[in-house]
C-alpha cells in the first residue's frame, strides 16, 4: 500500500506540473496541433504556454503563414487577438491619377511579435528574452504575415506570380485564411471573443477587414477593434508627423523611438538595431529556426530567404 500511495502521488505531481506548464495540455483533438512549436533554436528557458507555426489556406492558392501563441491564462476561453503590422507604406513610383502601382515597404507581423507586443522578445544583444508586458498574459495572438508575398507566405503555383496586391485582394487574403484558423485549425476557439488590431498600414487594412468580418457575420463573437498608429491618410500624416516627433523628443536623430531611454543610438543607420531586429532577421533565416516553425519550401531546400521589411513588393492603390 505505501509503494502504491508513492507512486500514485509522484504520478500525480508530474501529471500536475506537465498540465500547469501549458494550460491546455489535453486539448491536442484539434488539427492545429500538428503545428505545435517545439524547442526553438537560442532559447533556452521554458517558455510557459503553447504556440504553432505554419500555414491558413487562403484565396487563389495563397498559403499565408501565422504563427499563434496561446493565452498564459485560460487559452480555452481568452480572447483571440489577430494582430496585423504595418503594410504597404511608403511609394516609390506610380503611375497615373486614376490607377496607381505602388513598390512599398511592407512589414512582417513577426515584427511586431518579437518585439513588441509578443511574449517572446528578440533583443539587439541576439538573446531572447519573456516579456513581462505581451498582451498574451491574457489573451491568445495570432500574427499572420500578410499579404502574400510578405515573410514567408507564398503563392502555391510554380512559375506563376500571383496577381498584384491591393487592399481589397489583402482583405480577401486574410479573411479566407481566418476562416482556415477556425473552421480548419482551431474549431474549439470559434465561440471565443475576438478581436482585430494593428498599427500603421494595418490603419486601413483592419477597417476594411472588420467590415468584411460584420458582412459575413464571421466569426460571430467578433467583439471589436483596437489600431494604434493608425495610415489612415497620407496628406493628414505629412502634415502632423514633424509636430509630432517634435514634441515627443523624437526629432534628435540619436533617439531609438522604441525606446527613448535606451543607450543606443544607431537604429536610423542599422534599421532596428536597438529593437533586435537585425538579431531576429538572422534567426529567422536560420535553416534549423524555418524547420522548427514547420516552413514550407517548394523544393525542400532550406533556408528560405526572410526579411523583416520586403522593399520591394507591387502594390495597387486606386
Amino acid at each position: 500500500d505505501r509503494v502504491f500511495f508513492r507512486f500514485f502521488f509522484l504520478a500525480t505531481c508530474l501529471g500536475y506540473f506537465s498540465t500547469s506548464a501549458y494550460p491546455n495540455h489535453e486539448s491536442k483533438n484539434f488539427p492545429g496541433a500538428a503545428d505545435e512549436v517545439g524547442k526553438l533554436p537560442l532559447v533556452d528557458f521554458p517558455i510557459p504556454f503553447r504556440h504553432y507555426s505554419g500555414y491558413l489556406d487562403s484565396i487563389e492558392d495563397i498559403k499565408l503563414h501565422y504563427w499563434f501563441f496561446e493565452s498564459q491564462n485560460k487559452p480555452e476561453t481568452d480572447p483571440v487577438d489577430f494582430g496585423s503590422t504595418a503594410g504597404p507604406g511608403k511609394s516609390f513610383f506610380k503611375f497615373s491619377y486614376f490607377f496607381k502601382l505602388f513598390l512599398i515597404l511592407s512589414c512582417s507581423s513577426l515584427f511586431g511579435a518579437f518585439t513588441e507586443n509578443g511574449p517572446l522578445r528578440a533583443n539587439h544583444n541576439g538573446t531572447f528574452t519573456l516579456n513581462p508586458y505581451s498582451w498574451n498574459r491574457n489573451a491568445s495572438l495570432l500574427y499572420l504575415e500578410s499579404p502574400v508575398l510578405v515573410g514567408f507566405s507564398f503563392f502555391n503555383q510554380t512559375g506563376v506570380e500571383p496577381p498584384v496586391n491591393d487592399d481589397n485582394r489583402t482583405v480577401a487574403q486574410n479573411f479566407a485564411a481566418l476562416k482556415s484558423f477556425f473552421t480548419v485549425k482551431f474549431p474549439h476557439l470559434t465561440s471565443n471573443a475576438f478581436y482585430v488590431t494593428g498599427e500603421s498600414y494595418a490603419g486601413r487594412y483592419i477597417p476594411q477587414l472588420s467590415v468584411e468580418i460584420l458582412k459575413r457575420k464571421f466569426p460571430s463573437n467578433f467583439r471589436g477593434v483596437a489600431i494604434g498608429n493608425g495610415y489612415l491618410d497620407n496628406d493628414l500624416i505629412d502634415q502632423t508627423r514633424p509636430l509630432y516627433w517634435k514634441t515627443h523628443g523624437l526629432a534628435n536623430p540619436l533617439v531609438n523611438p522604441y525606446n527613448i531611454l535606451a543607450d543606443c543610438n544607431d537604429f536610423f543607420k542599422n534599421e532596428g538595431a536597438c529593437s533586435g531586429v537585425n538579431f531576429l532577421s538572422k534567426w529567422m533565416n536560420r535553416a534549423d529556426v524555418q524547420r522548427a516553425i514547420h516552413i514550407y519550401s517548394p523544393n525542400g531546400s532550406l533556408p528560405l530567404h526572410w526579411v523583416f521589411l520586403n522593399r520591394m513588393l507591387p502594390y495597387e492603390w486606386g
